[in-house]
């Protein structure tokens, strides 16, 4: 069983190494390979003062989050 819910602080690190893998493709995402941390956390992690949520999937039988859908 999967679920889906908001972003907590916790799983902001989860949230980036998901990205970082992303953005290692070259023909994954719009984001170059060579994309800071930085780039990465202000596209990625919430910022409600943009109006910016992220949510996280969890799924049973894995640890931690398993993917991440950011809006804004």
């Amino acid at each position: 069983m999967s679920h889906i819910r908001s972003a907590e602080e916790e799983d902001f690190s989860g949230i980036i190494e998901i990205a970082r893998q992303v953005v290692e493709e070259p023909d994954a995402f719009l984001f170059d390979e060579h994309c800071t941390t930085e780039e990465l956390e202000a596209f990625w992690l919430p910022d409600l003062t943009m109006h910016a949520e992220t949510f996280v999937l969890e799924a049973s039988g894995f640890a931690g989050i398993i993917g991440a859908y950011a809006t804004g």
